[in-house]
Protein backbone atom coordinates (compact mmCIF):
# COMPACT_ATOMS: atom_id res chain seq x y z
CA UNK A 1 0.00 0.00 0.00
CA UNK A 2 1.19 3.79 -0.42
CA UNK A 3 2.59 5.70 2.05
CA UNK A 4 1.02 8.90 2.60
CA UNK A 5 2.79 11.87 3.33
CA UNK A 6 -0.26 13.32 5.10
CA UNK A 7 -0.43 11.17 7.94
CA UNK A 8 2.55 10.25 10.44
CA UNK A 9 1.45 6.30 9.87
CA UNK A 10 3.77 3.54 8.08
CA UNK A 11 0.82 2.15 6.05
CA UNK A 12 -2.63 3.55 4.37
CA UNK A 13 -5.32 1.24 2.82
CA UNK A 14 -8.27 2.64 1.55
CA UNK A 15 -11.46 0.62 1.42
CA UNK A 16 -13.92 2.24 -1.19
CA UNK A 17 -17.64 2.73 -1.12
CA UNK A 18 -20.47 3.29 -3.58
CA UNK A 19 -22.21 6.75 -3.01
CA UNK A 20 -24.93 6.44 -0.15
CA UNK A 21 -23.65 2.83 1.11
CA UNK A 22 -21.31 1.88 3.77
CA UNK A 23 -21.39 -1.55 2.59
CA UNK A 24 -18.32 -3.12 2.37
CA UNK A 25 -17.87 -4.24 -1.58
CA UNK A 26 -16.81 -7.93 -2.75
CA UNK A 27 -14.11 -6.22 -4.36
CA UNK A 28 -12.87 -4.72 -0.83
CA UNK A 29 -13.10 -7.73 1.20
CA UNK A 30 -9.31 -8.76 0.54
CA UNK A 31 -8.04 -5.29 1.79
CA UNK A 32 -9.72 -6.30 5.64
CA UNK A 33 -8.48 -9.76 5.44
CA UNK A 34 -4.74 -8.19 4.69
CA UNK A 35 -4.98 -5.58 7.58
CA UNK A 36 -6.29 -8.49 10.05
CA UNK A 37 -2.97 -10.53 9.01
CA UNK A 38 -0.65 -7.35 9.25
CA UNK A 39 -2.43 -6.60 13.04
CA UNK A 40 -1.80 -10.38 13.70
CA UNK A 41 1.59 -10.65 12.79
CA UNK A 42 1.93 -6.93 14.35
CA UNK A 43 0.67 -7.03 18.01
CA UNK A 44 1.91 -3.56 19.11
CA UNK A 45 0.65 -2.16 16.22
CA UNK A 46 -2.83 0.26 16.01
CA UNK A 47 -5.03 1.50 13.58
CA UNK A 48 -7.27 5.25 12.80
CA UNK A 49 -10.19 4.61 10.62
CA UNK A 50 -11.31 7.82 8.95
CA UNK A 51 -14.84 7.77 7.30
CA UNK A 52 -14.93 9.70 4.08
CA UNK A 53 -18.15 10.72 1.95
CA UNK A 54 -18.13 12.36 -1.59
CA UNK A 55 -18.14 16.25 -1.42
CA UNK A 56 -20.09 16.52 -4.28
CA UNK A 57 -23.31 14.61 -2.98
CA UNK A 58 -25.54 14.71 -0.54
CA UNK A 59 -25.65 17.72 2.70
CA UNK A 60 -23.27 18.25 5.28
CA UNK A 61 -25.45 16.29 7.89
CA UNK A 62 -26.11 13.11 5.74
CA UNK A 63 -22.15 13.05 4.58
CA UNK A 64 -21.39 12.69 8.33
CA UNK A 65 -23.73 10.10 9.05
CA UNK A 66 -22.85 7.95 6.03
CA UNK A 67 -19.00 8.71 6.77
CA UNK A 68 -19.55 8.10 10.20
CA UNK A 69 -21.38 4.55 9.22
CA UNK A 70 -18.39 3.82 6.84
CA UNK A 71 -15.84 3.99 9.49
CA UNK A 72 -17.66 2.03 12.13
CA UNK A 73 -18.42 -0.61 9.32
CA UNK A 74 -14.55 -0.95 8.87
CA UNK A 75 -14.28 -1.47 12.51
CA UNK A 76 -16.71 -4.04 13.31
CA UNK A 77 -15.07 -6.00 10.10
CA UNK A 78 -12.34 -5.96 11.72
CA UNK A 79 -13.36 -6.53 15.36
CA UNK A 80 -15.39 -9.63 13.78
CA UNK A 81 -12.07 -11.16 12.61
CA UNK A 82 -10.37 -10.88 15.69
CA UNK A 83 -8.44 -6.95 16.11
CA UNK A 84 -8.67 -5.60 19.50
CA UNK A 85 -11.00 -3.08 19.16
CA UNK A 86 -9.07 -0.99 21.72
CA UNK A 87 -6.53 -0.98 19.01
CA UNK A 88 -8.45 1.03 16.98
CA UNK A 89 -9.81 4.63 16.81
CA UNK A 90 -12.30 5.49 14.42
CA UNK A 91 -12.99 8.80 13.06
CA UNK A 92 -15.61 10.40 10.84
CA UNK A 93 -14.73 13.75 8.20
CA UNK A 94 -17.47 13.67 6.55
CA UNK A 95 -17.60 15.33 3.14
CA UNK A 96 -15.58 18.69 4.52
CA UNK A 97 -12.17 17.34 4.79
CA UNK A 98 -10.99 16.02 1.64
CA UNK A 99 -7.16 15.12 2.16
CA UNK A 100 -6.65 13.35 -1.11
CA UNK A 101 -6.55 14.63 -4.53
CA UNK A 102 -9.50 12.26 -5.38
CA UNK A 103 -12.15 14.88 -4.36
CA UNK A 104 -15.00 12.72 -5.29
CA UNK A 105 -13.87 9.09 -3.75
CA UNK A 106 -16.33 7.38 -1.17
CA UNK A 107 -14.07 5.70 1.26
CA UNK A 108 -12.25 4.91 4.83
CA UNK A 109 -8.55 5.11 5.17
CA UNK A 110 -7.02 3.10 7.22
CA UNK A 111 -3.71 4.01 8.85
CA UNK A 112 -1.68 1.84 10.85
CA UNK A 113 0.60 2.88 13.14
CA UNK A 114 3.84 0.76 14.68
Amino acid sequence: PPRSTLFPYTTLFRSFFTIGNSVIAKSQASKITEIVNYMKENPDAKITLTGYADKGTGSDAINDKVAARRAQTVYNALAAKGVAKSRMIKKSAGSRVQPFSENGMNRVTICIAK
